[in-house]
């Protein structure tokens, strides 16, 4: 491209049925129904710009259509706006005869701007890699990068020491990474607050803070809004379509100035904010029942083994609270203490507690450690976890039939003492 100029290349049918343009000299004229555009042999001049201009033709068989392949050459790289506005004439001349654009064949100018725009990009991806690592490591802890990388990322790592390289974050795709940032989650189970409301007699008994607990939010909205002042939304919108940028250029699709200057003013704004969360980092806590959640949701995003097996953990969260007098808003290993209470009043055996025990065991190694897990393993934990989960809600239906027969049968103990105080009168 910087030897021979900026190249361009269209192809371009026409319906030659009533003898319209059908053959080179014809072409020429159509284009020049434009006042601004002279051809003169291999020449094409607009305004005050030579163009090198080449056309094959040849008619199409079995059809009444010709093919013209255009293919335009700017040598002078000083007046590359000069050459978008002729390539814009052109394929609007073609437009209005087809009804389409013309094919692009070659496209130097949109790899020209593919190649100013990507390290804008790069910069940009750099820098949230930045803010969601320090973020992590202060935060969760050092061994979160190893331990939540998805399996199909370490199968593609490079180098021997696959399992002493410190950069996995650099391997990962963003659009995922960006949900530790933008993606909502319940600091505690909606499912308390629901039985809360129907066992509490006054809104009294309820603080507004302790409602505000069970609004899901993201950890920029948790963390970074009171020391960033962006929109959550507009920030996610604005990465969104960086990272549509992003793979436009890795897939080879052209991009044009208007791309160009679009990436440059999202890139400023993005950059201005993601500089302002690195910053405030430090004076961010996240407290410890969150850091739980967090690195629950990293290995969620590990696998799809993962995924369903730590949904069903999650389930099962919700069916032990059920069980509960009071319950755990917290860190999910409360489990264990639960199944504790559970034994004691007789609510679950030993057998059934064992499994409980080793579900959890299967949740902290897939949560926190850097051995991944094999899929059989988790798909066996993941149907006892399933089966666990059909016994405790059995024995819910069990105490719920009990309770209600005992309420039943104080209410109809009432109503023989209320007869026989009545019967003495």
């Amino acid at each position: 491209m910087d030897n021979e100029g900026f190249k361009v290349e269209y192809l371009i049918i026409i319906d030659t049925s009533k003898s319209f343009c059908s053959n080179r000299r014809s072409f020429d004229n159509l284009l020049k129904t434009n006042s601004d555009l002279h051809i003169n042999g291999s020449k094409l001049k607009y305004k005050d710009l030579e163009i090198n201009y080449f056309v094959q033709t040849q008619r199409l068989e079995q059809s009444n259509e010709r093919f013209f392949h255009l293919t335009l050459v700017c040598e002078d790289n000083s007046k590359i706006i000069v050459f978008e506005e002729c390539l814009r004439v052109i394929r609007d001349i073609a437009y209005k005869i087809n009804g389409f654009a013309p094919q692009v064949l070659w496209d130097d100018l949109g790899f020209f701007y593919a190649q100013k725009s990507y390290p804008i990009i790069y910069r940009i991806e750099n820098l949230l890699r930045k803010l969601i690592t320090k973020f992590m490591l202060t935060n969760v802890g050092v061994g979160w990068v190893k331990e939540n990388v998805p399996d199909e990322v370490k199968k593609t790592l490079k180098g021997a020491n696959k399992e002493e390289s410190d950069d996995y974050l650099y391997k990962i795709d963003f659009i995922q990474l960006d949900k530790m940032l933008f993606e909502k989650f319940y600091r505690a189970p909606i499912s308390n607050l629901i039985e809360k409301l129907g066992s509490i007699e006054n809104l009294d008994e309820l603080s507004l803070q302790e409602l505000k607990e069970y609004v899901p939010k993201s950890n920029w909205e948790r963390y970074f809004s009171e020391l960033v002042e962006c929109d959550e939304k507009y920030l996610s919108k604005n990465w969104k379509k960086l990272y549509e940028f992003r793979n436009k250029i890795a897939h080879s699709v052209s991009l044009n100035r208007s791309n160009y200057e679009e990436i440059k003013n999202i890139s400023i704004k993005i950059e201005e904010i993601f500089q302002k969360a690195i910053e405030s980092l430090d004076q961010i806590h996240v407290p410890t029942e969150d850091k739980e959640i967090i690195a629950e949701d990293l290995a969620i995003n590990r696998s799809t083994s993962s995924n369903n097996f730590l949904q069903e953990y999650r389930q099962l969260e919700l069916v032990i609270n059920k069980l509960l007098p009071n319950p755990t808003q917290g860190s999910p290993n409360h489990i264990n203490d639960s199944v504790k209470y559970l034994l004691a009043e007789n609510l679950i055996n030993s057998d059934l507690a064992k499994q409980i025990k080793l579900i959890v065991k299967i949740r902290n190694l897939v949560v926190h450690s850097s051995n991944s897990i094999d899929e059989s393993t988790l798909e066996n934990a993941e149907k006892i976890c399933d089966n666990v989960i059909e016994r405790l809600l059995d024995i819910s239906i069990d105490l719920f039939k009990e309770q209600m027969q005992s309420e039943e049968s104080d209410n109809q103990n009432k109503k023989d003492n209320k007869q026989e105080g009545e019967e003495r009168e």
